[in-house]
């Protein structure tokens, strides 16, 4: 695999989706991350970066609800100065009374079809190579992995999103850059499976085709689940754990081609404002291969969300490894400042 993702992120209605090093654009040939997710990524590995997805969708968090969610709705917007968090604002009798209401920016609302809702959504993600790699002559500069998708979803939670990626990786020697269509997907988005105004349990599953060139000439096809746990922690912190297990069936010819991978991240989020949300999070990836064994990797990475319209999110991230080893498609080579690296996540959802 392309770069070992640990964890991303993830959307609450399962139409998004982490990426441990898996969104560098070589990823995305082979069907991929991420996300990971989707993040740097291993060439062989293409496009398997973790999706970005899920977040507990409280109104006043305008940015952490783009991010994981749809483009928010025209929700009221309650502020309490005094309350610590949206959650105590809500079981004080004495805060309610103090709360102003508002209306919270709608941006472009989905079109509806009697009890369907038109999805669409425009991702794009850059990811700056590693710092090793930029010191290199003619060396690789940057991947980007772009994205579309687009669905139905029924107001009991159902749905479904195809999507189709386009992943290029440029270097600092022109002849060495490439471009490759990733492999088309299908995103089934299945009901909330718990949900309080505490904690959020829920997933979607993704089945990817054979489209690309990679894959359709070593017949690889893959099926994952992603699962997610949301919790609110209260004082505007909220935490997120996305789980992603994928397996591979293909016509396998090379030893360290993946045969199937795990992924986990852990992110706390505090919604600093209604646009904005600073954060800090992990992720692991064990990646499988044919014959080189098992590969790990844990990186940690700050970023913020930030939503620039309510159909708009731009979300800088920076991941540092610490932990890499086993023989498997991980994508950093050690755990040092040289196999940092920079990622830039856009997306627009209507």
């Amino acid at each position: 695999m392309k770069k070992a993702a640990l964890l991303l992120m993830m959307s609450s209605t399962a139409f998004a989706a982490p990426q441990l090093v898996a969104t560098q654009a070589q990823q995305a040939v082979n069907s991929p991350q991420a996300v990971k997710a989707p993040h740097a990524a291993k060439t062989q590995r293409a496009a398997q970066a973790p999706q970005h997805i899920g977040r507990l969708q409280h109104p006043p968090q305008l940015s952490r609800h783009l991010k994981h969610g749809q483009a928010p709705q025209a929700l009221p917007m309650s502020y309490a100065p005094q309350a610590a968090s949206p959650q105590l604002a809500k079981r004080s009798a004495p805060a309610k009374q103090a709360l102003q209401t508002t209306t919270a920016p709608s941006g472009i609302q989905a079109p509806k079809i009697g009890d369907f809702e038109l999805k669409f959504q425009l991702r794009n993600t850059m990811t700056v190579a590693r710092a090793e790699e930029l010191q290199d002559i003619g060396g690789k500069e940057f991947g980007n992995l772009a994205e579309i998708r687009a669905g139905l979803k029924h107001k009991s939670g159902w749905g479904f999103m195809l999507t189709g990626a386009n992943a290029t990786t440029n270097f600092a020697d022109n002849g060495k850059n490439t471009g490759n269509n990733g492999d088309a997907t299908m995103i089934l988005n299945v009901p909330s499976l718990i949900k309080t105004d505490s904690f959020h349990w829920f997933g979607y599953a993704r089945a990817y085709f054979p489209t690309s060139d990679r894959s359709a000439s070593n017949n690889v096809s893959s099926q994952a689940w992603y699962n997610f746990f949301e919790f609110n922690l209260g004082h505007n912190v909220t935490a997120t754990n996305l789980t992603i297990a994928r397996v591979f069936s293909r016509d396998l010819k090379q030893d360290s081609d993946l045969t199937s991978f795990v992924y986990n991240s852990l992110e706390f989020a505090h919604q600093t404002t209604s646009w904005a949300a600073l954060s800090f999070g992990g992720q692991f990836e064990a990646d499988n291969t044919v014959r080189n064994g098992t590969g790990h990797e844990i990186d940690l990475y700050p970023f913020v969300d930030i939503a620039v319209t309510p159909n708009i999110l731009i979300e800088p991230k920076y991941y540092f490894p610490v932990f890499v080893g086993g023989n498997g498609g991980v994508g950093a080579s050690g755990a040092s400042m040289n196999q940092s690296y920079f990622e830039l996540f856009v997306k627009l959802a209507i």
